[in-house]
């Protein structure tokens, strides 16, 4: 009971950190309980939205089953549309983690050039005792102001 309203409350407050923006998606693979991908990743997401004239804002979470020793974002990877349907990396962000939780969440902000279309995506990871498991998911494109 403990953790689901942990969960919902971190939830609530991601919605609510991006209501603000006036451009912006994000992409989830919720968990179902009772039916999960794996023994340790239980829901994960990304989000991408403006942040200002030239920044984006890029806000993601990883939910394990339970407390995992290990959870986080193996990387996170920014795309630039170079041509159309063609991406090319922009930046990235690798192990970015916490430790003895059964929750990560982080923003980050990253500069970016007026007038480009940009996507996030994120390989989700978490490692308890019986193992580890990754998931990936991609944001919506957002084009930057």
């Amino acid at each position: 009971m403990k953790n689901r309203l942990l969960k919902t409350l971190v939830s609530i407050l991601m919605v609510l950190a991006l209501l603000p923006s006036t451009a912006g998606a994000v992409t989830a693979v919720p968990g179902i309980d009772g039916i999960r991908s794996s023994d340790q990743l239980d829901s994960y997401s990304i989000g991408l939205t403006q942040a200002g004239s030239g920044q984006l804002k890029i806000t993601y979470d990883v939910w394990g089953t339970h407390p995992m020793d290990c959870i986080g974002a193996q990387s996170i990877i920014l795309e630039e549309e170079v041509a159309p349907g063609k991406w090319q990396e922009s930046t990235s962000y690798s192990e970015q983690y916490t430790y003895d939780s059964i929750t990560h969440a982080d923003v980050i902000y990253v500069k970016v050039f007026p007038g480009t279309k940009y996507r996030a995506t994120l390989t989700a990871y978490a490692r308890d005792s019986r193992g580890y498991d990754t998931g990936t998911v991609t944001s919506y494109i957002v084009l930057a102001s």
